[in-house]
């Protein structure tokens, strides 16, 4: 028993970190729900560590101004298309009021979510409702 839980962690952490695009989109939402920033960063490229910085920064002054729960709101990862070493996702809320569509690119050999000034304004604009 001893042996097997070294190998069981080495498992899951490799398991974890070669995660498919799927997976850390996922991972990604989640922990920006609950307002994880930190962890929010290890599914995220470089480039997107400042935006969630100011994100982590903006909640911290909205917990300190008034008690605000983060929302836990359910969602569905679907429609991942891989095309070499850039993937996208679609990210469906429960209420399906409104679909992002999510760029990953590979870091480091790596999944990660393009989160930053450059791939947030066309998420907000496919989300818009539509006239």
């Amino acid at each position: 028993m001893k042996r097997l839980l070294p190998l069981l962690l080495v498992l899951f952490s490799c398991s974890a970190k070669h995660a498919g695009p799927k997976e850390v989109t996922a991972r990604f939402f989640e922990a920006l729900a609950k307002e994880q920033f930190a962890e929010a960063r290890q599914y995220a490229t470089a480039e997107s560590a400042s935006l969630l910085n100011l994100m982590s920064e903006a909640a911290k002054q909205k917990k300190d101004s008034a008690a605000h729960p983060p929302k836990n709101d359910p969602f569905e990862v679907t429609n991942v298309v891989i095309t070499g070493e850039t993937a996208t996702a679609q990210v469906v809320p429960s209420d399906k009021t409104a679909t992002l569509t999510v760029h990953l690119k590979k870091e480091n050999g790596d999944w990660k979510v393009a989160f930053d000034k450059n791939s947030i304004l066309p998420m907000i604009m496919d989300a818009a409702p539509k006239p």
